[in-house]
């Protein structure tokens, strides 16, 4: 045993090493190409552009597909946030659909161990929808000015 090593412990990490190696590797997420997801969802597709600064969110957007329904998954980034956005469209058998938004901040606070996030708009695969999502990124990147104690009241209400 070495020096200043903790009796059996040595044996019971490596047989916790052991059993981490059988279980089988996690699925790899498939990623789906924005030109992809013209032909899959043109109506997501063409929401995507709108907000994509140079109209090919290919660059600025990492499309996934959700295991667990037929929709996908874009998550955008920003210097300060990630923006989760869950697509799932109506289908023939008339379900609704569903689309929403949560944000998690990129990096913890000073002091903080865990990065913090929120719901954003959520609710049916429509237009409206999709104004309120985009509504409520907007409002969460703008940050407050400093006013200067110079600066006139009447400038900023």
């Amino acid at each position: 045993m070495a020096k200043g090593a903790i009796p059996g412990l040595v044996g019971r990490l490596s047989k916790t090493r052991g059993a981490k190696a059988d279980k089988p590797a996690p699925e790899r997420v498939k990623s789906i190409s924005f030109d992809a997801l013209k032909k899959l969802c043109p109506k997501l597709h063409g929401w995507l552009k709108e907000i994509d600064r140079w109209a090919c969110a290919g660059n600025s957007a990492l499309i996934t597909d959700l295991s667990y329904d037929k929709g996908w998954r874009v998550n955008l980034y920003t210097a300060e946030h990630a923006y989760s956005i869950v697509a799932i469209p109506c289908r023939r058998d008339k379900r609704r659909g569903y689309l929403g938004c949560t944000v998690g901040s990129r990096r913890a606070r000073a002091g903080e161990d865990w990065t913090r996030g929120n719901d954003l708009a959520d609710g049916k695969f429509t237009d409206k929808t999709w104004r309120k999502i985009k509504d409520d990124m907007l409002a969460y990147e703008l940050v407050p000015l400093q006013m200067s104690p110079g600066t006139p009241a009447g400038i900023i209400k």
